[in-house]
């Protein structure tokens, strides 16, 4: 028996081979951050979403008269039976001047030269309009673009977490069964202190790795650098991203003097979708959101993601008000050309 026992320390024991066979089983498992791999991917959707975001100035026709008086010309359209978000439609546009001159033009019996004018600046402000609609429509674009990508991160970010929980997961019943096998080889060959010594270093492997199925996470690079969101926050004059009509439809305020951009804001800040206000969750968050980009967990993205679902519904509301306006626009036509 003696023989024996000094004979064990020679051969690697069945804890050992199932500790080494654990750690190549984790190799890939080591970090809680992933670096990702599939950079061609990345690339190309930060390619497709890098398109021009700013449209083309209105025509300088499409201006003019309600820049010089817009409280004026506001109650000029209402009284002609505008409501105020058709009014506020066309001033984002930059067609409230060609709205001013068809309300001038009025209806009924007139000459043809003025029934030919009246017509000419209705095919204008329709043009205007159809021009914010696709204004509109290619900033939602850029938007599900933008969300796409985190999409995708997300994909990848998930396929990693999957493949790390499968890989602890076997690790967790390996250690069981080699800290089983261990400690009952010891309680045959050896002293019970060193098979109660093995039961506490396999127990102590397997709450190690359930800690690690509790607190690991993966996270991915995502770039920024056509960052709606910042813009958002910041309210430059002119935006980089944005078309001009969209842009000024956003920071246009209605009678309470509140605009898109601020009920967008509140509504993240209501949602703490930044943190808690003054912690440091929120400065940690700003800088990741609003700023270049960073390293997001599927955490982060779904909450980037519900911050660009709020914009998009509030750039969406446009098309609502244009909509409203091609309307009314009709329905004065068809009440002032009666025959």
């Amino acid at each position: 028996m003696q023989a024996a026992e000094r004979s064990i320390p020679k051969h690697p024991s069945c804890a050992r081979a199932a500790v080494l066979g654990i750690l190549l089983l984790l190799g890939g498992c080591g970090t809680d951050r992933l670096v990702t791999q599939d950079r061609r991917a990345r690339a190309a959707t930060e390619r497709i979403c890098a398109q021009p975001g700013n449209s083309m100035p209105a025509p300088r026709q499409w201006r003019g008269e309600a820049q010089r008086d817009p409280l004026q010309a506001r109650i000029t359209l209402a009284q002609g039976g505008f409501s105020a978000s058709a009014i506020g439609a066309a001033e984002a546009i930059g067609a409230d001047g060609l709205l001013l001159r068809l309300a001038a033009l009025g209806g009924g019996p007139g000459t043809s030269a003025r029934m030919a004018e009246a017509l000419q600046v209705r095919l204008e402000l329709t043009e205007a309009i159809m021009l914010g609609i696709l204004d509109v429509a290619s900033t939602l674009a850029e938007i599900d673009c933008e969300g796409e990508r985190g999409d995708q991160l997300r994909t990848r970010l998930q396929a990693a977490l999957d493949r790390r929980l499968y890989r602890l997961n076997i690790a967790t019943i390996l250690t069981g069964a080699a800290t089983a096998a261990a400690t009952g080889t010891l309680a045959f060959v050896s002293t019970a202190a060193a098979s109660n010594i093995a039961g506490i270093v396999g127990g102590n492997a397997e709450a190690g790795l359930g800690l690690a199925l509790l607190f690991g996470e993966v996270s991915g690079e995502l770039r920024t650098p056509r960052n709606m969101l910042r813009e958002v926050w910041d309210r430059p004059a002119e935006s980089r991203l944005m078309p001009a009509s969209v842009w000024r439809y956003l920071n246009r305020a209605d009678l309470a003097g509140v605009t898109q951009l601020d009920r967008l804001i509140a509504e993240w800040c209501i949602q703490e979708l930044l943190g808690e206000p003054g912690s440091e969750a929120e400065r940690e968050r700003g800088a990741l959101f609003l700023g270049m980009g960073g390293s997001y967990t599927p955490g982060d993205l779904d909450i980037r993601e519900a911050m660009m679902e709020l914009l998009q519904a509030s750039v969406a509301m446009m098309n609502q008000d244009l909509r409203n306006l091609l309307a009314e626009v009709a329905r004065w036509w068809a009440e002032s050309h009666r025959p």
